[in-house]
């Protein structure tokens, strides 16, 4: 019997520590809702913090057949910055305790704004992106983004 129960808080453990997220679990190629954006999230060039970064657009040309440009960015050394590439994602950190990435910032290029943001895992294919105007992140919302493997995935 004593040795059911070891076994079985042994097993317990296991499966805890499997479950467990990690910082790197963000890591990897992620899909918006609506289909529009991948973006590739990684470490920040800081190597401390998690960034992400557009690597694919449904739509990355104008109808001139010009790639798209973050024309209403409010910061003069960014604005003009082609969309394709651009960093959207910055400055999460991953707070053990409550398994999410936390006190990061998402750009919007589509209205030139930038949001209080944090990012979490239900599991190991949807990340749950919350963007607020506060930092507590009371007043905003939600969407879910997918892990996909590759820029051509549907």
């Amino acid at each position: 019997m004593k040795y059911l129960l070891t076994a079985f808080l042994f097993a317990l453990i296991l499966l805890n520590s499997a479950l467990a997220v990690s910082a790197d679990d963000i890591e990897g190629l992620w899909k918006a809702e609506r289909g529009r954006v991948i973006a590739r999230m990684g470490l920040c060039e800081d190597d401390s913090t998690y960034c992400g970064w557009i690597v694919w657009l449904k739509d990355s040309l104008d109808d001139d057949g010009q790639p798209f440009h973050d024309i209403l960015n409010p910061d003069d050394d960014l604005r003009g910055q082609p969309v394709m590439g651009m960093k959207m994602f910055w400055g999460f950190t991953f707070d053990e305790k409550d398994e999410k990435w936390v006190g990061g910032y998402i750009y919007n290029c589509e209205e030139g704004k930038t949001y209080y943001a944090s990012l979490k895992l239900p599991n190991e294919k949807e990340m749950i992106i919350r963007g607020s105007l506060d930092k507590r992140g009371w007043i905003g919302g939600s969407t879910t983004w997918r892990r996909v493997d590759s820029v051509e995935d549907d």
